[in-house]
């Protein structure tokens, strides 16, 4: 969510200088005499969103570099304090103590040259390795295999069947008993590349379904708080989700019709997507005189693969400026990525939108997002930046990379096709994420349940 008013100068310098209980109860006081719903409910996430900064960086320097010594054995205190004025450690001062991401000692070597070459002469490998989970061989999926398939196949091909079973246990003691717990959970929305989608059960039962097109699609399921719980939902389904490559004739391509609804949509700015001039002279740079518009795609793919690396990123909830936060340390998670991506290319001139949900490979499941290119005569192809250049799980990376603009495997679920849309039926309280839609959503009557009042899982098993 993004500010829809300047704060004042006195809040601004409050939260500057990292007195955020005085920011918060200042931010409090003025929302109460606001009449006006919409800056009242603004002001009122102001404070929230300085109470979820401070769950993001809870590291002291001295906790920080415990942590570290993990990762770089032989760092000292003057690295701690040295990293942090590079920006290779993200830090806030908060009430008068700086404070460190809590995921950066692992983002480190991600980012740093030093701090890779330290590893070496530590004995250690260069990166930390993503753990993959062990399978058993009918639950195997070959990437590089899958994708080369995928590639001498051609269109929608390469078909696998899913059993999904995600869980949301709310914590004891978080919600009064009585009051009612309302869950809303991502399940696949209608797409010609996932298909025969059938649900299968639901705890507890009566699950109320968004529309099969719905831009953030869900199942949304209550019950009444237990005092001694346990609060948990439940559900369970299976799917079907297909491989797609397309072969692309760039002499084919038709450049954007400026009448087009959907390029008009797609092309446009809406916050995150904001052409500031930093973007602008940026996208002016990368595409230079390239007026194809899948060419011109391409080259920001490119640009980005270069220049941007994967790190483990904050709460979206806590980030007022995406592309800004990515180009300063030119680094960010899959989302941070997809909307710089998406930014530059509408800026570009081509049309880009969103879409995330789940890398549903069983070694490896995890929350992701990425990109919808619309290349006429084609129609909307992907790209897909940070799987396209993940090391661990392709043996030719430079063929991934390849395959990764312009086509998609059959190893994800999608439920969100746009950011920060309205879930079904509506909340009462302001989202947890406010802009993707993976984990799920949960509240109760007495105001939102954010992700530290509650843990999930999120299963899977190939079955076909």
């Amino acid at each position: 969510m993004s500010a829809i008013f300047p704060l004042p100068d006195s809040l601004r310098d409050l939260i500057a200088r990292g007195d955020f209980a005085a920011a918060r109860t200042e931010l409090t006081t003025l929302a109460e005499r606001m009449d006006e719903e919409e800056r009242r409910s603004a002001t009122l996430f102001e404070a929230e969103r300085l109470r979820r900064l401070e769950r993001e960086f809870p590291l002291t320097e001295a906790e920080a570099l415990e942590r570290l010594r993990d990762v770089v054995p032989d760092s000292t205190p003057e690295d701690v304090a040295r990293w942090c004025r590079e920006g290779l450690l993200q830090s806030l001062m908060i009430e008068g103590e700086r404070r460190i991401f809590r995921r950066d000692p692992g983002n480190l070597p991600l980012r740093s040259d030093e701090a890779r070459q330290r590893r070496v002469a530590a004995g250690l490998p260069a990166e930390p390795r993503r753990a993959l989970r062990d399978v058993a061989g009918d639950q195997r999926i070959d990437l590089s295999d899958h994708l080369s398939e995928a590639v001498a196949t051609g269109g929608l091909c390469c078909p696998v069947r899913y059993h999904i079973t995600h869980t949301v246990a709310v914590k004891p003691g978080r919600v009064p008993p009585g009051e009612t717990i309302r869950c809303w959970l991502p399940i696949p929305r209608e797409e010609p590349h996932q298909t025969d989608f059938h649900f299968l059960f639901s705890d507890p039962a009566e699950p109320i379904f968004a529309p099969p097109d719905a831009p953030q699609r869900s199942v949304y399921l209550e019950r009444e708080s237990a005092a001694g719980g346990p609060n948990d939902f439940r559900i369970s389904y299976e799917f079907t989700a297909w491989a797609c490559h397309t072969r692309v004739d760039p002499n084919r391509v038709e450049s954007p019709d400026p009448s087009d609804p959907e390029v008009q949509r797609f092309t446009g700015e809406r916050w995150p997507f904001l052409f500031t001039p930093r973007i602008r002279q940026l996208a002016r740079e990368i595409v230079g005189d390239e007026l194809n518009p899948h060419l011109r795609a391409k080259r920001i793919f490119e640009w980005m693969d270069a220049n941007i690396v994967w790190i483990g990123e904050r709460e979206y909830s806590t980030i007022t400026d995406f592309t800004g936060l990515c180009l300063d340390r030119r680094a960010g998670d899959c989302g941070v990525q997809a909307i710089l991506f998406i930014t530059l290319c509408r800026c570009a001139g081509v049309p880009a939108r969103w879409e995330s949900g789940w890398w549903i490979h069983p070694a490896s499941v995890n929350m992701h997002d990425w990109v919808r290119l619309l290349i006429r005569p084609h129609g909307w192809l992907w790209a897909d930046l940070t799987k396209g250049s993940n090391p661990d799980q392709f043996r030719d990376t430079a063929a991934a990379r390849a395959f990764y603009f312009g086509n998609i495997d059959a190893c994800r679920l999608v439920a969100s096709a746009d950011i920060a849309q309205p879930l079904t039926p509506p909340r009462h309280h302001p989202r947890s994420d406010t802009i993707d839609f993976q984990r799920g959503e949960v509240e109760c009557d007495s105001g939102n349940l954010y992700f530290d009042d509650w843990d999930h899982s999120f299963e899977v098993r190939r079955v076909g």
